[in-house]
């Protein structure tokens, strides 16, 4: 035995598909919300209405060991479906067929796109990509359905087998109840013969052109208001569509003073979609502090300067008490000296109080302006280029 696993909780495989590397391929039906699925697949949410009462068809991808789901999708809409049969190309895309209840099953270039089974099921056929990732082609087929007989479980169409030529043309059969499941005109056999017959069908994807890879940029929440100083935080996703080249991010309009960055930058594809987070930061105004070699003298200690100016005048003009009789007034070179200095201290009194550091204004800065501004977030990958457009209000 190389491997044998366990899949899902109450779950029913139907059918079984090997690709060239020895991955498996398996489908069928699960009335499990739980059942294992894995990021970026298709369907990762069950859309089966009651759980345990109406299920959802799955496709799983296994690892050619038989260690890992390379990928895991539910397939259905709000009611019941069920995959009978799988098939797999040389591209590794899957192709089910089986049955549904739902009228909102997912379709993709559908040549049947609306269901008709009323309250029986219609039969779907449907391409899953190499990673399960997304539809390439989904359709309803089917009629109205009839009254079925007793030995079977339900009325309707069910797809029960599916293959795929090297054209890429599906063919597929299963069972119909319907005396109005499309026919072709030229039809070896017309008209339903009894209650329930074989139905062998063979659909053409070449009119469907293919896509050209692609992306799409968006912001789940475009909009973000902060405080200066504050940071705003802003969550972008890149929607891939069959686009396996990293994206880089990148930002414009940012007003004064911000800065903007992302995590992870560049997005690595994975699956279907991948998502970044923006940082948006601002800065605070804030008020400059003088350095202490220009902190301003205090008027009460710079008074006392001219005062002892004028003491020192004193000393030196006062007559000297002698016995001869001499004039009071200084000498010249006095003079001179108290001229000198009573200018340098009136100086240091009056001018200290004003100095500031050469080519400043005290260290003041403004932050970033307060207002509503449009940044714009741009992502690139080769020659492709997507923007999307975010608000930021700074209060």
């Amino acid at each position: 035995m190389v491997y044998s696993t366990y899949l899902g909780n109450g779950s029913w495989g139907q059918a079984i598909a090997v690709d060239q590397s020895g991955s498996a391929y398996v489908t069928g039906s699960t009335i499990s919300p739980t059942f294992p699925t894995t990021p970026g697949a298709f369907q990762t949410r069950f859309g089966g209405g009651r759980p345990e009462i109406t299920g959802d068809a799955f496709v799983t991808k296994f690892n050619k060991t038989g260690t890992e789901l390379l990928y895991s999708s539910f397939l259905g809409g709000s009611r019941a479906e069920g995959g009978r049969g799988i098939a797999v190309d040389n591209s590794g895309n899957a192709f089910v067929t089986g049955s549904t209840e739902s009228d909102n099953f997912p379709t993709k270039d559908a040549i049947q796109p609306s269901f008709a089974g009323g309250s029986q099921t219609n039969a779907f056929v449907t391409v899953l990509n190499a990673t399960g990732s997304r539809l390439i082609f989904s359709t309803f087929l089917g009629g109205s359905g009839g009254h079925p007989p007793a030995s079977l479980f339900a009325g309707g169409d069910v797809g029960n087998g599916i293959a795929v030529d090297s054209s890429g043309n599906i063919l597929v059969t299963g069972i119909t109840l319907s005396s109005d499941f499309p026919i072709t005109k030229l039809a070896e056999d017309g008209s339903l013969n009894g209650p329930s017959d074989v139905f062998v069908t063979k659909i053409t994807l070449h009119d469907a052109p293919a896509l050209p890879a692609d992306f799409t940029l968006a912001a789940a929440s475009p909009t973000a208001t902060v405080a200066r100083g504050q940071s705003a935080t802003y969550t972008l996703s890149v929607t891939l569509n069959g686009f396996n080249t990293a994206v880089s991010l990148a930002c414009s309009g940012l007003p004064a003073g911000a800065t903007c960055s992302f995590t992870p930058n560049p997005l690595t594809p994975a699956g279907s979609a991948a998502t970044s987070t923006l940082t948006i930061s601002t800065t605070a105004a804030s008020a400059g502090i003088l350095p202490p070699a220009f902190k301003p003298i205090t008027p009460i200690y710079a008074l006392w300067l001219p005062f002892s100016a004028l003491g020192l005048l004193g000393l030196v003009v006062l007559p000297q008490r002698k016995p001869t009789r001499k004039s009071w007034l200084p000498s010249k070179e006095a003079a001179l000296f108290l001229v000198v200095l009573f200018a340098l201290v009136l100086g240091i009194a009056c001018g200290g109080s004003s100095r500031t550091p050469s080519g400043g204004t005290g260290g003041n800065t403004t932050g970033t302006p307060v207002g509503t501004y449009t940044v714009v977030v741009s992502g690139a990958s080769g020659s492709l280029q997507k923007t999307t457009s975010l608000t930021l209000t700074v209060q």
